[in-house]
């Protein structure tokens, strides 16, 4: 089904200085899990009425009941995040008083235009990288909304061009409409959602993305052939591709588009942190990294195409055909043999699903891949052969 899927598809064919960073502790003090409590703990004193009074190691003093545990208060914004908060809130008081009874599409739109003309005036925005870039835009869009009293939505992830995203799913309704969820913050002009032999449940879910485009399969096809087919669907300048099935963050997703906006071609998800040594991941993330080798890219360690989310341009798009896509390690190989600029823009930690005769269908793609690579390069690849004197032969080997 896969291969004959394949052929029909051939055939038609943005840094601030911060305060304490988020999620960073307070400074660690001696209160820590019953240290206090101890007798003789270092900086621990007992106070009447059953509290402690404990010294942190920034000389400041706090209290707290014995044996309890102290919840810690979220981290401040930085002041320049806090600065356009309040910004947005003046934008978007006058808005309102302006536009008292536009809705939420109406708001939307008013808080891309104001945030793109305040950004014409910052010459440094393309240096920022995605997750600066969106943590200042989030903050702007919040501040708006809250000064138009109404719940906040999409964040104006500034690009210049165009961007959708595809989707493939087949089985979880509440999944994908997690998915959708995420997708509906950023700035998409559309959003395709495949679905293989859905349910009613399944369809309720893909229409809960609003003007997503939506194509029904008869039966259901592999994931990697719904994500190809997808793909054709779009215009978009910017295409995004994620997993139905497993929800990823807007933040994540945003970072991808940033960086096919203007620093790359093909933007992959860095598994590398989830999945630790060497020798304790699977053989198909092992066929992953042996193949990013031997195609001269070990930066990029176990990551490809074959791992979502990841984002492309229309000239990569172009440049491999969508009917590539469904082979994506094929797809990865032949982006790289063909110059695009490929490399890492986010970290998802995103899992392959459980799926029967996973890892004989990874075989087959690896030796697609390479029988494509050694078709274009020759079958040493970038590898030289200092072994062999081939001038004795004088023409007997090749």
């Amino acid at each position: 089904m896969k291969a004959r899927v394949r052929k029909s598809l051939a055939a038609s064919s943005g840094k601030p200085k911060t305060g304490r960073a988020a999620g960073k502790p307070f400074a660690k003090t001696s209160s820590r899990s019953g240290l206090a409590g101890k007798r003789g703990a270092r900086g621990a004193r007992k106070r009447p009425g059953g509290l402690r009074a404990v010294k942190p190691r920034d000389g400041s003093r706090r209290t707290h009941a014995a044996g309890s545990v102290r919840r810690r208060k979220p981290p401040k914004r930085s002041a320049l995040l806090a600065g356009l908060w309040k910004e947005g809130r003046g934008d978007g008081a006058d808005w309102r008083a302006g536009h008292p009874e536009a809705a939420d599409v109406a708001m939307n739109e008013a808080v891309r235009k104001t945030w793109m003309q305040k950004l014409q005036e910052h010459s440094n925005l393309p240096k920022l990288d995605g997750k600066e870039v969106w943590e200042r835009a989030k903050a702007y869009a919040e501040g708006f909304a809250a000064g138009a009293g109404m719940a906040p939505s999409r964040v104006p992830l500034p690009l210049s061009r165009g961007a959708g995203a595809v989707v493939y799913a087949n089985a979880n309704p509440d999944a994908l409409r997690s998915v959708l969820t995420e997708l509906a913050r950023l700035p998409l002009a559309e959003i395709v959602v495949v679905l293989g032999s859905p349910s009613e449940r399944l369809l309720e879910a893909a229409r809960s993305g609003g003007t997503a485009t939506i194509a029904c399969l008869p039966e259901d096809v592999h994931p990697d052939i719904g994500r190809a087919l997808g793909a054709k669907l779009t215009d978009a300048d910017l295409l995004l591709i994620a997993d139905g099935e497993q929800k990823a963050e807007a933040s994540e997703l945003a970072r991808l588009l940033w960086a096919v906006d203007g620093r790359l071609d093909v933007a992959l998800n860095d598994r590398s942190a989830f999945l630790g040594l060497f020798h304790k991941r699977s053989d198909v993330e092992r066929f992953h990294e042996f193949l990013n080798v031997t195609l001269n890219r070990p930066d990029l360690q176990m990551n490809t195409m074959a791992a979502l989310p990841l984002a492309m341009t229309r000239k990569a798009l172009e440049t491999l055909g969508a009917a590539e896509l469904s082979v994506p390690v094929k797809a990865h190989a032949k982006a790289l043999q063909r110059g695009l600029a490929v490399g890492t823009a986010a970290a998802v930690d995103w899992r392959p699903p459980a799926m029967p005769n996973r890892d004989r269908i990874a075989r087959g793609d690896h030796l697609e891949a390479w029988k494509m690579a050694f078709a274009e390069a020759g079958f040493r690849l970038r590898f030289p052969d200092k072994a062999r004197n081939r001038k004795a032969a004088k023409g007997a080997v090749g």
